[in-house]
């Protein structure tokens, strides 16, 4: 707190302040210093992780059209991200707006496996999104292509098995 009396516009100051009030539960307060950061910071993946965690806080707050507004900032800013799409698409999935995941979600599942450092949620490059679409394309009556994504995340040994578990239930589905 003394660091941001002295800098009240550091950006790095307000994400990690941002990330401690998260850790405590203090989301408003950690939701405030995760926009100040996105708003004054000038690194690229800072911001990211910035709009990126304000969505999934607001989300938590049932905020959802702020959660969808902070998703689409994280994705403006770093568009070969997957994480904001798998997150956006779920909120989507959940919100019954099953067409729009499924769009959103087509495209994120092309996407080469990120080249950040930090805070990269490689589960979600490698599982996550496709679950997510398949859950979609199932919605969407697509349920064979949903079907055979189930199928290969379940046979996939470098799957953890939460994963693959849950991807053998939604198999059952189809």
């Amino acid at each position: 707190m003394q660091e941001l009396q002295r800098e009240p516009n550091n950006s790095r100051n307000h994400f990690y302040l941002g990330q401690t009030l998260n850790d405590l539960g203090e989301l408003d307060s950690a939701l405030a210093h995760y926009m100040n950061a996105f708003k004054w910071s000038q690194w690229r993946e800072e911001r990211f992780q910035s709009a990126l965690r304000s969505g999934r806080i607001a989300e938590g707050l049932k905020r959802q059209s702020d959660a969808i507004l902070f998703y689409h900032q994280a994705i403006q800013v770093s568009p070969e991200r997957s994480e904001a799409y798998y997150y956006l698409g779920a909120l989507l999935n959940q919100l019954e707006l099953y067409s729009s995941s499924r769009i959103l979600l087509e495209r994120a599942i092309t996407l080469s496996p990120s080249e950040d450092i930090l805070f990269v949620e490689r589960w979600i490059e490698n599982w996550g999104l496709k679950m997510e679409y398949g859950v979609s394309l199932w919605w969407n009556q697509e349920r064979e292509i949903a079907a055979e994504i189930f199928k290969s995340i379940s046979m996939d040994l470098k799957a953890p098995p939460g994963m693959r578990k849950l991807a053998q239930e939604n198999l059952s589905k189809c």
